[in-house]
């Protein structure tokens, strides 16, 4: 019978790579068969001509899966069994080691190493974690750098039809003591892996690496996004959240946090929160600026998540400038809606701006949901400029529904020299929209106080409007 006819006796053939791989069960052929011209042997049980296509193409599949050194089952079974970690596989790899994927019908993916990606599962099964990165390696005796620092990786892929992804790797850090190499730059976090069709989270990404430097710029690394986006058909999957920003020191130099990552894309269900921007730190001179926080997760239907705060900036001789706050996550159709993160405080010696709040998230964008709250302006102090930093406007409350106004952040209170400095305080955030049909606006921030040799107090925001058979939010207060 030649391979390539469409029927025989009377019923069409069914997919030679479908029957391939039930024979391959039915006849429970070893891990070890021998596959000589086409044919296995050594397999238990005998085949007749009629299977012969059959058998030649499972011992292809064998004989590729046999030359990787992988058994059938088990511990790194390439048909059922979780993939085996990066070091197990070689415990002599020393960079950008990645996880072996799970088995063809099921199994986790193995774990990453420095550096490398996890294994992804295949039909069922949870994504390796992604290895975390190399920290940056300087020479002993000169102080030279020999090798930089690297990312994390990324996380696997969860299975095809359920599964989580795995969660992105650490970036490496860099912690330059010596003055012979100027600066540290760290890496960043690597992102989530992916989940499943009808089932499992996407994974959360990394955090970035620290850096600190004696002499030069510090650089921290930013935190990784979330796994992609949650698929249509997965009920109950949320996102993985953003991973948090690194933090920077630097002694005699410039220093700046990483950023925080993004919540993710949910669906039907939740997302994750946005990752915090991280801190920025001088200890003697230098200029200090904070990580920005990450967005919060977003989704179609369900509860959004809050974005991260922004990191703060301090500095005994230079200018400073708080992170900004992740805005709120939204929902476009029905939901409620994430708050915002709040601005980081900033403290230094010229010009001081405390970071903004974000913007809160939508509420139920099609139909209703409350809207989030704005985020909070950072406190500035000292300086021969300071200023807080503004609060975020409240999301509005969903379109047609009963849903309220998210709260405006407040400002944030500014505190320069008093003898010559000028400050001027936080603009309070506005409150959000409210429903159409009957819901309550949301309520104005207060504006933040100022303290110096010519002080500017911040204004309050403006009370969000009610829906028809509702009312508007209160106004905020300005400061004093």
């Amino acid at each position: 019978m030649r391979i390539g006819r469409r029927w025989r006796r009377g019923r069409p053939n069914r997919p030679r790579a479908k029957r391939a791989v039930a024979l391959l069960l039915a006849l429970e052929v070893p891990a070890g068969a021998a596959v000589c011209g086409g044919v296995v042997s050594g397999a238990a049980g005998s085949a007749d001509s009629g299977r012969g296509a059959e058998i030649r193409l499972a011992s292809t599949v064998a004989a590729s899966t046999e030359s990787a050194g992988r058994p059938l089952f088990g511990p790194g079974g390439w048909l059922y069994g979780n993939g085996r970690d990066a070091l197990v596989l070689d415990p002599n790899c020393t960079s950008v080691c990645n996880g072996e994927g799970g088995g063809l019908l099921g199994g986790n993916g193995g774990n990453g190493a420095y550096g490398g990606v996890g294994g992804s599962a295949w039909m069922y099964g949870i994504g390796g974690e992604g290895g975390n990165g190399i920290d940056a390696v300087y020479d002993s005796a000169t102080g030279v750098l020999v090798s930089a620092a690297t990312a994390g990786g990324a996380g696997g892929n969860g299975g095809l039809m359920t599964g989580s992804g795995g969660r992105g790797g650490n970036g490496g850090s860099d912690r330059n003591y010596g003055t012979a190499t100027l600066g540290a730059i760290a890496g960043n976090g690597g992102s989530g892996g992916s989940s499943g069709l009808f089932g499992g989270n996407a994974g959360g990404g990394g955090n970035g690496g620290n850096a600190y430097a004696t002499s030069g710029n510090a650089v921290a690394g930013n935190g990784a996004d979330s796994g992609p986006r949650i698929s249509d058909l997965n009920l109950s999957g949320d996102s993985g959240g953003g991973g948090n920003g690194g933090t920077a020191e630097a002694v005699n130099g410039d220093a700046a946090g990483g950023n925080g990552g993004f919540g993710g894309y949910g669906k039907w269900h939740g997302a994750g929160v946005g990752g915090d921007g991280g801190a920025a730190t001088v200890t003697r001179s230098g200029n200090a600026l904070g990580g920005a926080g990450g967005a919060g997760g977003n989704v179609f239907l369900g509860t959004a998540n809050r974005g991260g705060a922004g990191g703060s900036a301090t500095t005994p001789d230079g200018a400073a400038s708080g992170g900004r706050g992740g805005d709120g996550g939204l929902v476009v159709s029905q939901g409620d809606a994430g708050n915002a993160g709040n601005g980081g405080d900033a403290a230094g010696t010229t010009v001081v701006t405390g970071g903004s709040g974000g913007v809160g998230g939508i509420g139920g964008g099609m139909l209703s949901g409350n809207g989030g709250d704005g985020g909070s302006g950072g406190s500035a102090t000292g300086g021969q400029t300071s200023s807080g930093g503004n609060g975020g406007d409240g999301g509005y409350g969903g379109f047609v529904g009963f849903g309220k106004g998210g709260r405006g952040g407040n400002g944030g209170a500014a505190h320069a020299g008093d003898a010559t400095g000028t400050s001027v305080g936080g603009r309070g955030g506005n409150g959000g929209r409210a429903g159409l049909a009957a819901g309550i606006g949301g309520a104005g921030g207060n504006g933040g106080s100022a303290t110096g040799h010519t002080a500017t107090p911040g204004k309050g925001g403006t009370g969000g409007s009610g829906g028809i058979a509702g009312r508007s939010g209160a106004n905020g207060t300005d400061g004093s």
